[in-house]
């Protein structure tokens, strides 16, 4: 009985290998071995994956393989190292993918998890899975150099003959290896897949033939060429009309550093710059088309207080009609004061506190603020929850309380047990005092105003089975998006919604005529930032092309389909400027990703 057992054991995993890898053993030293001869696109973590053995074992048995992977090379696979149960449900391998069969009840959440792949990295590489879903048998492709889990060596793919390859190293981007070996971003990424983890320190990656840099249009020649105390350059001047026939005079202040500019490192701040200014003039470029006559002066204002203030006294400054930027505070409240001086308009194109336009007549900040995003999740929930049961959870601090005063106000409904606060004193979260608030019958809205992110990871993980028995709503700040500490799947079990300031939809159609024009100026795509200055600069240079300098008066009457921001824009009070009170809801789906519900 034994001896059948032991033979029907051997032919279970005999035909499992056989199904598998469709290879023979072989003994070598007296040990057993698979042979896998590697192909185009095969790496060490997916071998790993198809044969279900960690990647050190296969080391192990091939120690030449530590110095990179060959086309052809024969690899040997140790039988005993293999994980007998994963290799039930071992993905295939070919060439470039890991071919993964989805089970009963299995998710793409699940799928990407096992892979440490995103979600998003899912769908680009099976288009199919949006428009039929993930069915029993599916088969779903991913990418073998894509991992997070896996370490930058294991992703390196075999090297093939005639191509060039950079080994990564601390600190490097894909922008600073596009200028060091003369290609576009979007070359090196379509060489190496798609580079969808990013780099990795270690990771080989293919350099394709060079392309010649454009000769018109690109940020370098029109911005560094110049000597960085002058005006980096107008961007636009042209002699079309606009209806009014006022020539407009922009000074666009962003904190480019020119003197200590290094395209090999990191950019920070400065990357910020340019892709903001690339967007903006995709913007000015359009409107030109549309008969706008303008010139904008480029300046760099490093993060230097004293170097505002020596381009305030610049002779041209005294033509200017619109200021934009500069982006950090104390260069920005130089240029306060002296546009407010004048009546001049000043534009404040990234987040900053409302504070800035107090007693600021002529200053516009384009992000929302965040007692504004309060307001409109409690009108959401007036709006689309009327009748449910509404908590607050605090910590008590100052700044929620202030938040929650907005929120409360907008959210409602007239009657006096609708909405519920419970307070907590300390950093840690009781769920039972929720639970006893909760109510089975309806839904129940809860709204954490807190920015603290263990407190809300506490909290999420502590309301998260609760979902069994009640149905939850969860809103918070636009702050939780950054905090990646959280499982997305308690997001989502939580119909997690957020107020941003910013969204892109990829489908519609102004944003992928847009992507298309900005990947035949720039030979990228744009990014947040980019998308920024298009939007900023079209609206407001829009307003002066429909009503002239006095545009100001006529703000809600500029209308555009934007491309991230929304423009509600609002006096906080009298004798104060304007904020953009525009704001995008989102909410976690079944797919674990944000969609705008207003």
């Amino acid at each position: 009985m034994l001896r059948s057992f032991l033979v029907l054991i051997c032919i279970c995993l005999s035909q499992l290998c056989s199904q598998l890898h469709a290879q023979e053993e072989v003994i070598i030293g007296g040990n057993k071995f698979l042979i896998h001869t590697v192909e185009k696109g095969n790496t060490l973590y997916a071998i790993s994956r198809t044969y279900s053995l960690p990647v050190s074992d296969i080391l192990l048995a091939n120690p030449e393989a530590s110095n990179g992977l060959k086309i052809g090379q024969e690899l040997k696979i140790p039988v005993n190292s293999i994980d007998k149960k994963e290799a039930k449900t071992s993905p295939e391998l070919k060439n470039n993918f890991l071919i993964h069969k989805a089970e009963k009840k299995e998710t793409l959440y699940a799928i990407s998890k096992k892979y440490g792949v995103s979600v998003k990295t899912l769908y680009d590489n099976n288009p199919g899975l949006k428009s039929s879903g993930l069915k029993v048998g599916a088969e779903v492709k991913i990418p073998t150099n894509a991992s997070e889990d896996a370490d930058a060596k294991s992703l390196n793919p075999p090297r093939e003959i005639g191509k060039r390859y950079h080994t990564v190293k601390r600190k490097e981007t894909l922008y600073g290896l596009s200028k060091k070996y003369n290609v576009t971003v979007s070359n090196l990424k379509d060489a190496n897949g798609g580079l969808t983890a990013g780099l990795k320190v270690g990771q080989e990656i293919i350099i394709p033939a060079g392309v010649k840099p454009a000769t018109t249009n690109t940020v370098q020649e029109e911005i560094f060429s110049v000597d960085n105390t002058a005006p980096v350059r107008s961007i636009l001047d042209s002699d079309s009309e606009i209806s009014s026939g006022e020539l407009v005079t922009v000074a666009l202040m962003l904190p480019f550093n020119l003197n200590t500019l290094d395209f090999d490192k990191k950019l920070g701040h400065n990357q910020v710059a340019l892709e903001f200014y690339q967007g903006a003039k995709l913007a000015l470029d359009s409107l030109k088309g549309l008969g706008l006559r303008a010139k904008v002066y480029v300046y760099d204002t490093e993060k230097n207080p004293a170097k505002v203030r020596q381009i305030l006294a610049r002779s041209e400054i005294n033509d200017v009609n619109l200021f934009i930027g500069p982006l950090y505070k104390k260069c920005f409240l130089e240029v306060a004061r002296f546009s407010t001086e004048r009546g001049i308009p000043l534009i404040s194109p990234v987040p900053q506190s409302n504070k800035i336009l107090l007693n600021n007549p002529s200053v516009s900040k384009v992000y929302c603020s965040d007692a504004s995003q309060a307001r409109w999740l409690g009108a959401i929930t007036r709006k689309k929850y009327t009748g449910s049961n509404v908590l607050v959870l605090s910590e008590n601090s100052d700044e929620e309380k202030r938040l929650s005063k907005f929120f409360e106000s907008a959210a409602m409904f007239g009657t006096q047990d609708s909405l519920r606060q419970v307070i907590f004193w300390d950093k840690k979260f009781n769920v039972d005092k929720v639970k006893v608030n909760l109510d089975a019958n309806r839904d129940n809205i809860i709204y954490i105003p807190s920015g603290n992110v263990s407190f809300v990871m506490n909290a999420i993980t502590n309301l998260t089975p609760l979902t069994k028995d009640y149905n939850i709503r969860l809103m918070g700040t636009e702050n939780w998006i950054k905090a990646d500490q959280i499982e997305t799947s308690d997001l989502v079990k939580l119909k997690v919604t957020l107020p941003v300031s910013t969204y892109t939809n990829y489908e519609a159609e102004n944003v992928k005529q847009l992507l298309k024009q900005y990947r035949a100026l720039y030979n990228t795509d744009p990014n947040e930032f980019a998308l920024l200055g298009f939007d900023v600069l079209y609206y407001y240079m829009l307003g002066y092309l429909k009503y002239g300098s006095s545009f100001s008066v006529d703000y809600n009457d500029v209308v555009f389909e934007p491309t991230a921001v929304r423009f509600r824009m609002k006096r906080v009070a009298d004798g104060s400027g304007f904020e953009n009170t525009g704001v995008y809801v989102l909410e976690y789906d079944d797919n674990f990703q944000l969609n705008p519900i207003y």
